[in-house]
């Protein structure tokens, strides 16, 4: 079954996203410079300041959620179900991310 999106749920989709690998990388007790240097260490090469640019649009490819990850040593990604994301969206004061 295709799901299709709308403008305002595909922008709390990227909002999520970014959210979470943020989350993620706190966890871990990384910054910016930290998680290049993570990258680095699997042959992903990226510096502070364009990681910190596409981390923070949110908009950034599945692929490299999963280079993160990978690098910052996780293997397993928990993702809510789509009825919870749909609800905490409705939750959500739009405007806000």
């Amino acid at each position: 079954m295709e799901v299709q999106l709308t403008s305002d749920e595909a922008v709390a989709g990227a909002s999520w996203v970014k959210r979470f690998l943020k989350s993620e990388m706190a966890l871990k007790g990384l910054s910016y410079a930290g998680l290049a240097l993570k990258l680095a260490e699997i042959g992903v090469v990226d510096d502070e300041h364009n990681l910190r640019n596409k981390i923070n649009r949110g908009t950034f490819s599945a692929y490299f959620l999963l280079q993160c990850m990978n690098a910052m040593g996780e293997s397993t990604i928990r993702v809510p179900s789509w009825e919870k994301f749909l609800l905490d969206f409705e939750r959500k004061p739009r405007g806000k991310s």
